[in-house]
């Protein structure tokens, strides 16, 4: 199957590979435990390909895992799927269809939401984060794109700032992020060259948060501190070692 999915089609026909599978994805859909398999292994399958098609084309199957038990989609969970998808530069070419799904869901929880709430009730628009979803490795996945994208969307680096600057060898980075995302801090000598050992990438929600940085070991001089996103936002420090 690996090797069916990166050699048997190109980029252009990534649909047409999704589509070969999607028979037998039905077949063991029809119950929880068969849910959570076809999640794991659409992210799997879109671990083994880097092109944007056949991640575009993909990560819609990972809605069919969110069923409420009484068998109805679980609209939060979707609605939080599509949005990412909206959001993501890779997947602009989309961005029509993305959009009217996700307006789809919306709608039909509206409706639902009309006829069963009782007086007083709020219509519930929150939309949980890829993280409580348990899809982190989505945003993973979609990290290890080799191409930069125009960024689409609200900003999702906020601030950042590093501290003391200049530093005998211990610093933190500092970070305000305005939306969920993979996070990659990197540092880089005067030449450009990356430093291998130094930094973070991980998972990071909305809020603030502080990352250590440990510079002990290198000699004084002029560092960079780069924090970027899979969705081409870039933010460069530059740090001071004394």
């Amino acid at each position: 199957m690996k090797w069916y999915i990166s050699h048997c089609y190109k980029t252009a026909l990534a649909g047409q590979t999704w589509g070969t599978f999607q028979g037998s994805l039905d077949s063991v859909n029809q119950s929880l435990a068969g849910r959570t398999d076809v999640s794991d292994f659409t992210l799997y399958a879109l671990g083994l390909r880097n092109d944007d098609d056949w991640f575009c084309l993909g990560v819609p199957f990972l809605a069919d895992k969110f069923i409420s038990p009484n068998g109805s989609i679980d609209y939060p969970s979707n609605l939080a799927i599509w949005q990412y998808l909206i959001e993501n530069p890779r997947c602009a070419g989309n961005i029509r269809y993305d959009s009217l799904e996700y307006s789809d869901l919306r709608q039909r929880q509206y409706h639902i939401w009309v006829d069963t709430s009782n007086d007083g009730e709020v219509f519930d628009t929150t939309i949980p984060t890829l993280h409580q979803l348990g899809l982190d490795t989505l945003l993973k996945i979609n990290a290890k794109a080799d191409v930069h994208y125009e960024a689409l969307g609200p900003q999702i680096i906020g601030s950042a700032s590093i501290m003391p600057n200049p530093t005998l060898g211990q610093a933190t980075v500092s970070l305000s992020i305005e939306r969920e995302a993979f996070i990659h801090i990197e540092v880089f000598d005067l030449l450009g060259e990356k430093l291998s050992g130094i930094g973070y990438e991980g998972v990071f929600e909305t809020g603030q948060y502080t990352t250590p940085l440990d510079l002990s070991h290198l000699p004084s001089g002029a560092y960079y501190i780069r924090v970027s996103t899979a969705n081409n936002e870039v933010r460069t420090l530059k740090l001071i070692k004394e």
